[in-house]
């Protein structure tokens, strides 16, 4: 599952396998996921807030 400019669809999606966060809508950063997905860039795995929405089932 991929959120671009909404990180907390997780809230929603609590048992999905794959939850990416992008914090953006632009353009840059559709590109920028797309190239980590392909493996041309590295994934950054800092978040600044809580995806998993204090949800404990969700980080499963």
């Amino acid at each position: 599952m991929l959120s671009f400019g909404f990180p907390y669809h997780l809230y929603d999606a609590p048992r999905v396998p794959t939850y990416i966060n992008a914090y953006s809508t632009t353009e840059t950063m559709q590109r920028a996921v797309v190239d980590a997905l392909l493996g041309k860039l590295k994934w950054n795995h800092n978040n600044p807030v809580d995806p998993f929405c204090g949800l404990g089932d969700a980080r499963y």
